[in-house]
């Protein structure tokens, strides 16, 4: 641990997400790192991405990098398949300026890299906060009671807990990951 970062203001459900990643991003550049990967608690990356992690900031095929995004879905054993991806490894530059405060699903770097080029990788980063049927159901509501006339998502979040067209994958051995 190099930092130990601590906010006791109360407020609402990610309220201060985009000022806390300023926070962590800040601290790395602070520090002179090169590279930043991010991730939030509830996820988990491919063994074989972190595996591959020093070669891939060694000779990046591009300036910001992602992951194909899956939920864990009812089990750590399969996933839900679908589309979506997550940015998250890009350098550690100055994040300043970042996005506005109280503003929700912004992406994790900076938007000086707004333009820069990007790739998403051929690895999967696991979201565990969609495990259970109960988990969907809650962060539903969350996001129906924080975002309750869709200013941050448009497209509104029935996606959380839509079944139509669930299609359903294994977590392939090659592709597994660390759950702890």
């Amino acid at each position: 641990m190099v930092d130990v970062f601590e906010s006791l203001v109360p407020s609402s459900d990610h309220f201060f997400e985009t000022q806390n990643r300023l926070t962590l991003l800040r601290a790395a550049h602070k520090r002179g790192a090169q590279w930043v990967l991010c991730g939030d608690a509830d996820e988990r990356f491919e063994t074989r991405f972190l595996r591959r992690l020093p070669s891939l900031t060694r000779k990046p095929p591009a300036q910001v990098m992602g992951l194909r995004f899956v939920a864990l879905w009812d089990n750590l054993q399969q996933h839900r398949v679908g589309n979506a991806c997550k940015h998250v490894l890009f350098p550690a530059v100055d994040p300043r300026p970042y996005y506005p405060p109280g503003r929700l699903h912004q992406p994790w770097f900076p938007p000086s890299l707004g333009a820069a080029a990007k790739q998403i990788l051929d690895y999967y980063l696991y979201h565990l906060g969609s495990l259970t049927r109960q988990d969907r159901l809650d962060r539903y509501h969350k996001f129906q009671r924080i975002d309750p006339h869709l200013t941050h998502q448009p497209q509104g979040y029935d996606n959380l807990i839509d079944e139509s067209d669930l299609r359903l994958a294994p977590v392939l051995p090659e592709r597994a990951f660390r759950y702890e």
